[in-house]
């Protein structure tokens, strides 16, 4: 369709463009670079539209764009949903011994219910792109009671740790595929000479009785 056909029949109108990933579940969506990227990318085409529609038609348009994508950060309400934390970096706020209310960038302990530690993501950068050894051995217990809100955050640190953990979930079902698969033509050829014996053992039968 033109540029000039579609311009003619959405001239004026406020557009919501809302992007929606693969494995929204686990990502939410998209990161913020990529909503970026995807802003600027749907200004420049609606600036074409105008522009065209203005040549053409000699008619002033006014078109307004805004990009959205759900769960770039998402909060998180359900305490089931904490696992999250395990893989994306998450802004905690909990209420401390003293009873003042603290706030960091955190990764959930894996097989733990309590246990946090510092996320490795910019927010707690003192220099270059990584933790340093102390903000690494850094622990914090935090009672699930005592947690007044969490927000999970994508970024491209967060992208990575996903892909490998999805390459490596790929690997273990294809692994377990082929252990079934082989299993399956164990117990397959067990049958045969099982029913192979059966077989031999009926023909003997069947002779001793003829020399009978």
């Amino acid at each position: 369709e033109s540029v000039e056909q579609l311009s003619d029949r959405v001239a004026g109108q406020d557009f919501l463009i809302t992007l929606n990933l693969a494995a929204r579940e686990i990502l939410g969506s998209c990161d913020s670079v990529g909503v970026r990227n995807f802003n600027r990318d749907s200004r420049a085409l609606f600036e074409l539209m105008k522009e065209q529609s203005e040549k053409s038609l000699n008619i002033h348009r006014v078109y307004s764009a805004k990009v959205t994508t759900p769960g770039a950060e998402k909060i998180v309400d359900d305490p089931l949903d904490l696992w999250r934390c395990s893989v994306l970096p998450c802004l905690v706020r909990w209420r401390n011994i003293a009873g003042s209310v603290t706030e960091r960038w955190l990764f959930k302990m894996t097989n733990t219910t309590d246990m946090w530690r510092l996320a490795d993501c910019e927010m707690n950068w003192e220099r270059g792109f990584s933790l340093t050894k102390e903000q690494e051995e850094a622990r914090f217990k935090i009672h699930i009671d005592d947690i007044l809100f969490v927000k999970t955050r994508l970024d491209k640190k967060a992208l990575t740790r996903i892909k490998v953990a999805k390459e490596a979930i790929r690997a273990a079902k294809a692994e377990e595929a082929q252990a079934a698969k082989l299993l399956a033509e164990a117990s397959g050829n067990a049958d045969e000479e099982h029913e192979a014996k059966v077989d031999e053992e009926e023909d003997e039968e069947d002779e001793e009785e003829e020399e009978e």
